[in-house]
């Protein structure tokens, strides 16, 4: 789709933890996401210009972009590929990133991080902390504590 002068390109990002590397609970987490984020953000087929899904590498049983086609979005150009195996990072996570010719008029984007991926979504502020917690460290005391 060639966006409109009225409309800005967004991503909308979006992380979750699938429950068992399967079939049925990749396409079950991917489509869960997915809905969650369109609806979130109102977004629509004609609307949408790419989806970019990502797994970690413990995921292999199902393409997640099988999803889209189920939840109408079969003409919308759609790739997967896999995470880095970074160590100590997020197993069995799905993430995906909505290319979207957003309205300009539309509400701040909505970001979603579900089912154990809320880990993902720290502030930049926070990606020391989040670094410590994923390591297994104890986590950080914050300023006001001292």
């Amino acid at each position: 789709m060639i966006p409109s002068p009225h409309s800005t390109c967004r991503g909308v990002r979006g992380a979750t933890q699938v429950a068992a590397d399967t079939e049925p609970a990749i396409l079950s987490a991917t489509a869960e996401l997915f809905r969650a984020l369109v609806g979130a953000n109102e977004i629509t087929p004609e609307d949408l210009a790419a989806i970019v899904f990502t797994m970690t590498p413990d995921l292999t049983s199902a393409f997640p972009a099988q999803a889209a086609s189920m939840a109408n979005f079969e003409s919308t150009p759609r790739i997967c590929a896999q995470e880095i195996d970074v160590p100590g990072s997020l197993p069995r996570c799905l993430r995906l990133l909505l290319i979207w010719n957003a309205p300009q008029d539309a509400a701040p984007t909505t970001h979603l991080y579900t089912n154990g991926a809320e880990v993902l979504s720290f502030p930049p502020s926070h990606l020391a902390e989040l670094a410590q917690v994923l390591a297994g460290g104890p986590k950080p005391e914050s300023d006001a504590a001292q």
